[in-house]
C-alpha cells in the first residue's frame, strides 16, 4: 500500500520526475567524463579545463580561431578552408568556454542539461491526455542503452547534439503542441547548422511538414531557406562560392575521397575510413597548381570519386551492402581507429547494440506493415509512419552514399524506440496500452 502511494506521488509529480531525470543525466555525465578522460587524458589540462582546441574532426582550428576572435578557418596544405564544417558545434563549445565555464565536466553538464531539458519538456507536452508514466517510459527507452547514451553525452562530434534534437523534432512533428511550427523551425535550423549531411533532413522535413499538416504553415520552409541563404552568403564572402545543398561544405567533396578507391573495401567496416585521409591530401598535393581555394580541392576529389563510381559499380554495391549491414545486423564495434602497431586487432562485440538493432528492425517491419495496410483510417498512425519513413530516408541518404559509423546509427536506434511507443499508442486495437498511459 505504501509503495503504491509513493509510486503514485512520483507519477503525479512532474517536477519531481524532472529533478530525478536531471540527477540521472548528471550522474551519467559524470561517469562518462571520468572514463573518457582516462582513455584520452589530453582532453583536459592540469586544471581540468576542457582542451576543446584538441578534439579533432577538423573542429580544433575552427574553435581556436573563434576563441581568439578571428574568422573560423582551417588551413591545410596552405589552403584556407572556411566552410569545412558547419558552425553550430564549434560556436556552441567556444561560447560556452568563453562565457560560462572552461571546466570539462561542467561544459558537458551544461550541454546535456540544456538539450536534455528541451527533450524532456517537449516529450511532456506531446499529448496532454497522457500521464507521466508515458513520459518516464519514453525517457528510459531514449537513455537506457549504453552505446546510445555515451554518444548522446559526448561533445566532440555532432551526434552528441543530434541524438537530442532529432528525437525532439520527431516528437514535435507527431504532436499537437502549441506553437509547434515555431519550435519545429528552431529545431530544424539548429540541425541545419549542426552538420552538412543534415541539410537533407532539415530541408526535407520542412517540406513534408508543409504538405502533411492540415493548417499549411510556411515558417519551417522559410526558416530553412533563410538558413541556407545566410550560410551561402557567408561562404560567398569568404570563398567566392555560394555554398548550398549537397555542396554546403567543402568537406562533402573531400569525404568522398575516403571511400571511392580500392583500399576502402579492404579496410571497411573493420577500420574507420578516416585512415585514408592521407590519400586525399596526397591527391591535392599532386594537383596543387590547379587549386586556388577549398572548392577547387573539394571538386578535384569529388570528380575523381565520381569517375571511380562509374568504373566500379560492383564495388559500389558491395560498399552499400556493408553500410546496411552495419546499420541492421553487425554485432561488432566496427570502424576501429587504425593503429599500425597492432597487427591483429579484435573487433569486439558491442552487446548494447544487439537490442538496438532488434528494435530498429522491428520498427521497420511495423512501418512497412502499416504502409501495406492502406485501408486504415487512423490519421495519427499514418502521419507517424510518413514522418518516420522520411526521417529514415533523409538521414540515411548521405551515410549510405558515403560511409556510416556505429555512432551515426544511434540516432535512428533512439528514434525506433520512440516510433514503436507511438505506434502502439496510436494503433486502434491497443486499448490496454492507452488505458495505462492516458490520465484517469
Amino acid at each position: 500500500m505504501i509503495r503504491k502511494l509513493i509510486f503514485n506521488k512520483i507519477i503525479n509529480n512532474t517536477f519531481l520526475i524532472y529533478i530525478l531525470f536531471l540527477i540521472s543525466l548528471g550522474f551519467s555525465t559524470y561517469i562518462y567524463c571520468t572514463e573518457i578522460v582516462k582513455l584520452y587524458p589530453n582532453l583536459i589540462d592540469e586544471k581540468k579545463n576542457y582542451n576543446i582546441t584538441g578534439i579533432g574532426f577538423f573542429f580544433n582550428e575552427i574553435i581556436e580561431s573563434i576563441l581568439i576572435g578571428n574568422k573560423p578557418v582551417n588551413t591545410i596544405n596552405d589552403i584556407d578552408f572556411f566552410t569545412l564544417r558547419m558552425p553550430a558545434l564549434p560556436y556552441f563549445l567556444a561560447y560556452t568556454y568563453l562565457y560560462i565555464t572552461k571546466n570539462f565536466l561542467l561544459i558537458h553538464l551544461f550541454k546535456n542539461f540544456l538539450f536534455g531539458s528541451i527533450l524532456f519538456f517537449i516529450a511532456k507536452s506531446f499529448d496532454k491526455k497522457l500521464n507521466n508514466l508515458f513520459l518516464i517510459i519514453l525517457l528510459i527507452l531514449i537513455f537506457y542503452n549504453p552505446h546510445n547514451l555515451i554518444t548522446s553525452l559526448s561533445t566532440n562530434f555532432e551526434e552528441g547534439w543530434s541524438n537530442y534534437l532529432i528525437p525532439t523534432t520527431f516528437i514535435l512533428l507527431c504532436s499537437n503542441i502549441k506553437n509547434k511550427s515555431i519550435l519545429l523551425s528552431i529545431s530544424l535550423s539548429f540541425l541545419f547548422f549542426l552538420k552538412a549531411s543534415l541539410f537533407y533532413l532539415s530541408f526535407g522535413l520542412a517540406l513534408i511538414y508543409f504538405f502533411i499538416e492540415k493548417k499549411k504553415n510556411y515558417l519551417p520552409i522559410l526558416t530553412i531557406i533563410i538558413c541556407s541563404l545566410s550560410w551561402g552568403m557567408k561562404s560567398y564572402v569568404n570563398t567566392g562560392k555560394f555554398a548550398f545543398g549537397p555542396k554546403n561544405t567543402s568537406l562533402n567533396g573531400l569525404t568522398t575521397g575516403l571511400v571511392f578507391h580500392k583500399k576502402f573495401q579492404e579496410t571497411y567496416p573493420m577500420y574507420t575510413p578516416d585512415m585514408h585521409w592521407d590519400l586525399v591530401w596526397e591527391e591535392i598535393k599532386k594537383n596543387k597548381k590547379n587549386i586556388s581555394n577549398e572548392w577547387d580541392a573539394s571538386n578535384l576529389i569529388l570528380e575523381k570519386s565520381l569517375k571511380y563510381i562509374y568504373e566500379n559499380p560492383i564495388d559500389i554495391l558491395l560498399g552499400v551492402y556493408k553500410k546496411i549491414y552495419i546499420l541492421t545486423l553487425s554485432p561488432f564495434k566496427d570502424t576501429l581507429i587504425y593503429d599500425e602497431n597492432i597487427k591483429n586487432p579484435e573487433n569486439k562485440i558491442r552487446y548494447s547494440n544487439i537490442p538496438n538493432k532488434i528494435i530498429f528492425l522491428i520498427s521497420i517491419i511495423f512501418l512497412f506493415k502499416s504502409f501495406i495496410n492502406l485501408k486504415s483510417k487512423n490519421l495519427n498512425l499514418k502521419t507517424l509512419n510518413v514522418y518516420y519513413f522520411f526521417i529514415l530516408v533523409f538521414y540515411l541518404f548521405p551515410y549510405i552514399s558515403v560511409f556510416i559509423y556505429g555512432r551515426h546509427c544511434t540516432t535512428l536506434y533512439i528514434l525506433s524506440y520512440i516510433y514503436l511507443i507511438f505506434y502502439f499508442l496510436f494503433a486502434e486495437k491497443n486499448n490496454k496500452i492507452k488505458k495505462i498511459l492516458i490520465k484517469n
